[in-house]
């Protein structure tokens, strides 16, 4: 590879980096992307496997949307939704950029982006808004704290095999003490149950005793040692009375209700509200008065809104995301590749609680950490 295309690979992915933890409008940049795409597809990405994944997952779920809304009672109203799958494509520039970091140079600044964000939002909070220091939620810039959460849940298992590989880098431990720290502040049930979910796949996978130990006795006293309201949180996970639980249940079961009557094309894109509108005698007062467009789970929406087709695409989108560092464990013990597996299955069980596939922020982090993935696979001139 020369020089110059180097040069250019890394200070655009480096750009990737350090917005891939905030939000990043499609509008804003979408000329850059298209460009970008424009520029790879001359080069030997177009040829790239997972290239061609990311395009059939967006021709596949244009499809399950057109025939979803063509057979639902708003069909105009299910073509406000027609931008997500275009995320897809989106993937690609930025898989592209990031697809060559062989010395794992992308992934260090990303772990020193996503602590440097932390401590900018509890400056934020402390300081400019002045709020109490257990009674807020830390969050991104589109204000949810689900997406921080989730993001930093990732972003940690990507610290985890850095300091695997760099065991007496200071700096990297210092940054995976504030991303765990910005993960509990958050305060997201769905990211905490993510995260351990991804520390289960990484330990599994990374099998050193000593590492893993420290590790479980951090998460341990961290439950012990931050205010009881944490703990609170998290216990609650399990209590029907609390209402955001009931809710998600009683979601579910409404949904997969209306599954059972449109099986084959589900509602529709963009149609869970005006759904719920009309049934608003089966719903509790609790549940309607949440304007709610999703169904705080990823698999149930889609099977939801797009019927059987969204299962499918569902399958095809977890499937695409987890072969990645698979096929670079298949060539022998990986620890990057571990990380990486950890996050995606980190993200993939967040979303068993919270609606995140297509949100703007986790979306681009994870198509620049798919990029990462494949930097075995770069062919290097």
């Amino acid at each position: 590879m020369k020089v110059e295309r180097r040069r250019f690979i890394f200070f655009s992915a480096a750009l990737f980096a350090l917005f891939a933890v905030v939000s990043i409008s499609v509008t804003q940049f979408s000329v850059f992307l298209l460009l970008a795409a424009a520029y790879f597809f001359r080069q030997e990405i177009a040829a790239d496997r997972y290239v061609k994944y990311f395009c059939a997952l967006m021709l596949f779920f244009y499809a399950a949307y057109a025939l979803s809304a063509a057979f639902s009672e708003y069909p105009l109203n299910s073509l406000r939704k027609f931008r997500d799958p275009l995320w897809f494509l989106i993937f690609v520039p930025v898989y592209a950029l990031t697809g060559n970091d062989e010395k794992e140079e992308l992934r260090e600044l990303l772990v020193y982006s996503a602590a440097a964000i932390t401590l900018f939002s509890l400056f934020r909070d402390l300081v400019i808004y002045e709020q109490p220091f257990n009674a807020f939620k830390l969050k991104s810039t589109t204000g949810h704290s689900i997406s921080y959460g989730c993001m930093m849940a990732m972003v940690f298992f990507l610290n985890a095999a850095l300091i695997a590989r760099k065991p007496r880098s200071i700096p990297l431990y210092i940054t995976a003490a504030i991303i765990f720290a910005g993960l509990l502040l958050s305060r997201s049930r769905a990211s905490w149950f993510g995260f351990l979910a991804g520390f289960l796949c990484f330990s599994i996978l990374y099998r050193n005793l000593k590492f893993i130990g420290i590790m479980a006795v951090v998460i341990m006293l961290a439950f012990v040692i931050v205010p009881s309201r944490f703990s609170k949180t998290f216990f609650s996970s399990f209590s029907t009375a609390v209402k955001t639980n009931s809710l998600r249940l009683e979601l579910w079961r409404w949904g997969l209700d209306h599954f059972s009557k449109k099986p084959l094309t589900g509602i529709g894109p963009n149609n869970i509200r005006l759904t719920m509108e009309k049934d608003r005698g089966e719903l509790s007062e609790f549940t309607y008065s949440q304007k709610l467009r999703h169904l705080h789970n990823v698999p149930v929406h889609l099977l939801v809104a797009l019927g059987i087709p969204g299962a499918i695409g569902y399958l095809f989108y977890i499937f695409v995301f987890i072969s990645l560092p698979i096929d670079l464990l298949k060539k022998g013990p990986d620890i990057a590749a571990a990380g990486i597996l950890a996050a995606f299955i980190a993200c993939a069980v967040t979303g068993f609680f919270e609606y995140n596939i297509f949100d703007t922020e986790i979306a681009m982090l994870t198509a620049f950490i798919a990029g990462t993935a494949r930097r075995d696979t770069v062919n290097n001139e």
